[in-house]
């Protein structure tokens, strides 16, 4: 909505530029153009003979008139007069019409404060239209305008004042989203730059070799298999802290909280760099545990995943609801924020409007949540990839020996 609302805005400033640029250049080259198309003109007061009514330096506007229109007396005028050789134009009072000696209906004008009528001679032709209003102090933004540089000059500054506008935009939208994204890091359950947890705080202990591949037994159950030599580790099952883990993934068979010890497997990274998998039984518990720690570039690279993307994290609710209660359960942690989404999926929202609009009307921002978690987690996956560590929505594995 906020984003519609600033391209309307840019977009009426915009034409309002245009508009006015467009009518100072035709009523500058265009003026016969204009008064068919308008029906109006303007005209510049020059004198003092209409004061007060109407004061040196405004803007007169003028109705222009129709063979048929009458002129009923007293009714201020714009009409030519041919003074000394020279055309121009006067705004008086119309006080009455005669036929003079030639036959033909002369106007009689006069001034506002004159006590006589004016000594030239007026016909119906030399009229040119019936003053409407004045704008005062305007006629000397048209005299300026009419000036040999004058057209140049607006241009420049109008362009100025575009590209000004643009950019100002451009700076606050950036400024406002740089102290969002402060604000988010400053909150108590987003901040990126905590201290690392030690080991024993958090129950990750790091193991001098790396598991090997890690597959699925006939029952559906992540197996840890070993290399000769390597050693897996026989650790008792302890909650972990949330709020230390940078990254967590787990899947369950079934709806859970993210702690419960159903089949499935979970992973955590946490802010120290270590990465603990453990590996669920339906029956047994919670077995074999993984412990392998991250190479320093591969954790920044996760930390700054969750920095660039604290705004969508902020605002994905605690539980995603695509309509299906039951299925397989997908529970994600974020800088210590928990998600938890049921056979969640990639949404193409276009195509899902046009397929099935009463299910997108309803689900519309729930799809957008799924899309947006499934983004977080194809990042940290592929940097997780680069550490040997292969993980999907339903199966991870670990490959032996350490990566470059």
């Amino acid at each position: 909505m906020k984003k519609a609302l600033l391209l309307l805005k840019n977009f009426i400033f915009i034409f309002i530029v245009i508009a006015l640029f467009s009518y100072i250049i035709c009523m500058k080259f265009y003026p016969d153009k204009m008064k068919e198309l308008t029906g109006f003109q303007t005209y510049v007061i020059l004198t003092d003979s209409m004061e007060p009514t109407i004061p040196v330096g405004s803007l007169v506007i003028d109705r222009c008139l129709d063979d048929e229109d009458e002129i009923k007396e007293n009714t201020i005028i714009s009409f030519n007069v041919d003074r000394l050789g020279d055309d121009v134009i006067f705004t008086h009072y119309f006080k009455k019409k005669e036929v003079d000696e030639s036959g033909k209906e002369r106007y009689y004008t006069q001034a506002e404060n004159a006590d006589r009528y004016d000594d030239y001679k007026t016909y119906r032709e030399d009229i040119l239209g019936t003053y409407m209003f004045h704008i005062p102090y305007a006629g000397k933004v048209v005299q300026f305008l009419q000036s040999p540089f004058a057209l140049l000059e607006l241009g420049i500054i109008l362009i100025i004042l575009l590209i000004h506008h643009l950019l100002w935009n451009k700076f606050d939208r950036e400024e406002k989203a740089q102290m969002e994204l402060q604000m988010a890091e400053n909150a108590g359950d987003l901040v990126l730059d905590a201290p690392d947890s030690a080991p024993e705080q958090t129950n990750e202990k790091p193991g001098d070799e790396r598991p090997v591949q890690m597959t699925e037994s006939d029952d559906g159950v992540v197996k840890v298999s070993t290399e000769a030599g390597t050693e897996t580790e026989e650790v008792p099952e302890v909650p972990y802290i949330v709020n230390d883990v940078l990254f967590g993934y787990r899947t369950a068979a079934s709806s859970g909280a993210f702690e419960n010890s159903s089949a499935g497997f979970t992973l955590t990274v946490g802010r120290n760099g270590i990465l603990r998998l453990e590996v669920h039984k339906k029956k047994e518990g919670s077995t074999k545990i993984a412990v392998v720690t991250l190479r320093k570039k591969s954790i920044n690279k996760i930390k700054r995943i969750m920095k660039d993307s604290v705004l969508v994290i902020q605002n994905l609710p605690e539980t995603l609801d695509n309509g299906y209660s039951v299925g397989t359960g997908s529970f994600f942690i974020f800088c210590g924020r928990e998600v938890a989404a049921w056979n969640i999926k990639r949404n193409n929202i276009k195509k899902t409007r046009l397929k099935d609009y009463e299910y997108y009307k309803k689900y519309k921002k729930n799809m957008q949540y799924e899309n947006d978690v499934l983004d977080i987690f194809k990042k940290v996956k592929t940097v997780l990839k680069e550490e040997g560590i292969k993980l999907n929505l339903d199966s991870v594995e670990i490959k032996a020996g350490k990566q470059s």
